[in-house]
């Protein structure tokens, strides 16, 4: 862990941007997707906060892995293992566990339903409308049908897809509307041979547009973070703190580190705690923001365990060794301001966060 930077989670911004969401979707049941570490906040703290707190039931993740992980801490909670492949050898674990698994192709269907343990254990099945990543295609619809029905199996728990640029504007006709329609053919097929008795097809991008409200289920993810898009004034949950580890003043034209960057003119030299190890990425070097109303910017190469932060003052008392600065703050701006910056995504900004920087939670 390291000393002297933390990632802040509050947890009160997570419980009203949970209320935002139930005023966009009043009748609809949440699968909370905390895959990939909730998005680099923490799984466990999380996910737990979300169960006792806000009464979440149902949790999405990507892999077994964290479906155990979730599991051994959290207990009375329904698991949706979304994107497991090829998990024949692991098919025991979703038994014993009462995992969800999310299918998306024959091999593991017939796996899965073919098990000695299966005894009408539930699962999901995601189709492919037009994402072309994971899912059955509608040309496999027939054959999913036969193998079901040789299964004897006549209520399906949960189908779904998932939209691809639901993060833009959707428009009458567009690429979202019509893997929605897609997937309407789909499941009113289904249903002329089985019970569907949940379905799910609206991830953040759709739900922030009220989109495929009419399933059963939506599948919120980083918007429950907080970084606004299309219709969604979230508040974001984390803010990146770091403290100054040395400070100097340094010339225009003196080299700075590996490569020996030459600095671009007289200022003051920061380094701080945070490098590449800790997922402040290679490509962040340029990227600006304020230090007490300063220009300041991450200049040079960063480093696996520090980086330099340059501003633009000649007065070396502005900060002092072991002050407090923020990469980025609880506001939309500095989120937002960061990635254009840097070329990057919240979704990259947040789980890029590695295990070694400390989660620290605070309710308040």
């Amino acid at each position: 862990m390291r000393q002297d930077s933390e990632l802040s989670v509050n947890l009160s911004y997570l419980e009203n941007n949970f209320r935002k969401l139930k005023e966009l979707a009043p009748n609809n049941q949440i699968i909370f997707m905390v895959k990939g570490n909730a998005y680099g906040h923490g799984i466990v703290e999380t996910s737990s906060f979300a169960a006792d707190k806000i009464k979440i039931k149902n949790f999405g993740v990507a892999c077994l892995g964290e479906a155990l992980t979730l599991n051994q801490n959290i207990p009375n909670i329904n698991i949706y293992v979304f994107s497991e492949l090829n998990f024949k050898d692991k098919i025991s674990s979703y038994f014993s566990n009462s995992f969800i698994p999310v299918i998306s192709n024959m091999r593991d269907l017939e796996s899965f339903i073919t098990h000695e343990k299966f005894n009408n254990h539930k699962f999901a099945l995601k189709f492919n409308t037009g994402m072309n990543r994971l899912g059955f295609n509608l040309s496999e619809l027939n054959e999913v049908i036969d193998l079901l029905q040789k299964s004897n199996i006549k209520d399906i728990f949960h189908v779904m897809t998932h939209f691809a640029k639901s993060y833009f504007k959707i428009r009458e006709g567009d690429k979202t509307n019509k893997q929605y329609e897609e997937f309407k053919k789909i499941k009113g097929v289904l249903k002329t041979h089985f019970n569907l008795l949940e379905t799910s097809v609206s991830n953040s991008g759709a739900i922030e547009q009220e989109f495929g409200l009419d399933e059963t289920h939506i599948r919120p993810g980083l918007m429950l973070y907080g970084p606004r898009s299309v219709n969604w004034s979230g508040q974001i949950v984390s803010s990146l703190k770091t403290k100054v580890l040395t400070k100097r003043l340094v010339k225009k034209g003196e080299p700075i580190g590996y490569g020996g960057h030459v600095c671009h003119k007289e200022g003051v030299l920061l380094t701080i705690p945070l490098g590449y190890a800790d997922g402040l990425l290679t490509f962040y070097s340029g990227v600006k923001f304020k230090i007490q109303n300063f220009d300041a910017k991450i200049i040079a190469r960063i480093n696996m365990d520090i980086c330099f932060i340059f501003i633009d003052s000649k007065d070396l008392s502005l900060v002092d060794v072991g002050d407090e600065l923020y990469l980025w703050d609880e506001s939309q701006e500095s989120v937002s301001d960061f990635c254009t910056q840097a070329n990057s995504i919240p979704y990259q900004l947040f789980t890029s966060i590695s295990s070694r920087v400390e989660r620290k939670f605070y309710y308040k």
